[in-house]
């Protein structure tokens, strides 16, 4: 009888043994090996991005220090209003328009309260790296004038769109009428946030 009883207790121990110890290990090890295999993947696809990066800042580091200064000119790493109205500024002048007013975007400093913030007048996007303003121009001039001024403002090398125009013609007819026509330009312009 022991020769009998003998095979049966050692194969239910070995039933057992397998349910209680190695079937818990046995899964423990396929699920390291399954996160083995997906930071395997993982690993590999970080070598590629290293390529990419690599080929990237070799590309970055062949561009000549003009066309960078030219690319910083395009799309600044912060937005300057002072150079932005300077720059509009001249080119009114050149097409003899007069300036009657700028409406300047608020910009808030780095430690404004949370109540300026509500004040912010600057249209940021929320996601991405690119930041955007609306600087509203208003000037007076002829139409002629105020046509290539819009030429040279689509030719410069500062990303800017016209967002909105208002234009107000004259009547001649009123007493204190404005001589010229005047322009309300809506320019929106862009920078890295």
């Amino acid at each position: 009888m022991t020769k009998v009883l003998t095979p049966i207790l050692f194969f239910l121990a070995a039933i057992g043994l397998f349910f209680t110890y190695l079937r818990p290990a046995y899964d423990v090890l396929l699920a390291f090996q399954a996160q083995e295999d997906r930071l395997d993947v993982t690993l590999e696809e970080s070598g590629k991005l290293l390529e990419v990066h690599d080929s990237l800042l070799r590309k970055y580091n062949s561009i000549s220090s003009e066309n960078l200064k030219r690319l910083t000119q395009i799309l600044p790493n912060d937005i300057d209003v002072v150079r932005l109205i300077v720059d509009i500024d001249a080119l009114t002048t050149k097409h003899r328009l007069s300036i009657r007013s700028f409406e300047v975007p608020y910009l808030e400093s780095e430690v404004a309260s949370a109540s300026s913030k509500k004040k912010q007048a600057v249209q940021e996007v929320d996601e991405g790296p690119v930041g955007n303003a609306i600087l509203t121009i208003e000037c007076e001039g002829e139409y002629a004038d105020f046509k290539a001024l819009l030429l040279d403002i689509e030719k410069s090398l500062s990303l800017m769109d016209l967002v909105s125009l208002h234009i107000e013609v004259s009547d001649m007819t009123r007493p204190n009428a404005v001589r010229g026509t005047v322009y309300t330009l809506g320019l929106q312009t862009y920078w890295l946030k």
